[in-house]
């Protein structure tokens, strides 16, 4: 029974031997078996009993729901826990495998609690789904944004380059004519002055 008082079923199976690699475990496992017949089950009936106890008080110490939610913690407490009693009579878990927790017939706690946690979940889905679609959206239309005023500055850009471009064509045809002009200018001032000094005798 958990703290709640409501029971439940905790199916392991536990793999427990002496620890053969250190000499103190050694003797204390020889301790343990040397005042009992050869067939005995004492051994067992012991490693049972520190299973279901530590089993027992950890499990009374948590709620239904600290059990459910924390079904992994809670079975490495059990394997710690009961370790920890072994140690002092020389055993070893070498495997443990326990399964899901499971209601006591008549009791349907961990069907419901499923159940709550698989409502929850699809209810957290329905909210998440619209909130990625929106978010989708958004980023699209944030990169559609950044899409076009990178296009309207290159635009905006170009038209500078091609105005600049332009205004210098201009600047060099003005220029050109300009000094074409002052060509013209001089050349016929110099025709008007040899002219003017040369005078045909009469």
């Amino acid at each position: 029974m958990n703290a709640n008082k409501l029971p439940f079923i905790l199916p392991a199976v536990f793999t427990i031997r002496p620890r053969v690699d250190n000499e103190e475990s050694l003797q204390k496992y020889a301790k343990l078996l040397s005042p009992h017949e050869k067939h005995s089950n004492h051994v067992t009936e012991l490693v049972q009993g520190i299973i279901e106890g530590e089993t027992c008080v950890l499990a009374e110490s948590m709620t239904m729901e600290q059990i459910f939610w924390w079904t992994k913690e809670f079975k490495q407490k059990v394997f710690d826990k009961v370790q920890s009693e072994l140690n002092q009579f020389g055993m070893l878990i070498y495997n443990a495998n326990v399964k899901h927790l499971v209601d006591v017939p008549g009791h349907d706690y961990f069907s419901y609690l499923g159940q709550k946690a698989q409502m929850e979940a699809a209810n957290q889905a329905k909210i998440d789904v619209p909130e990625a679609e929106m978010k989708r959206e958004m980023c699209a239309k944030l990169q559609e944004g950044q899409n076009l005023q990178n296009t309207s500055k290159i635009d905006a850009e170009t038209k500078i380059i091609s105005t600049q471009g332009q205004g210098e064509g201009k600047k060099e045809e003005i220029k050109v004519r300009t000094n074409v002009k002052v060509y013209e200018n001089q050349k016929t001032a110099e025709v008007t002055k040899a002219k003017e000094e040369y005078v045909l005798p009469i």
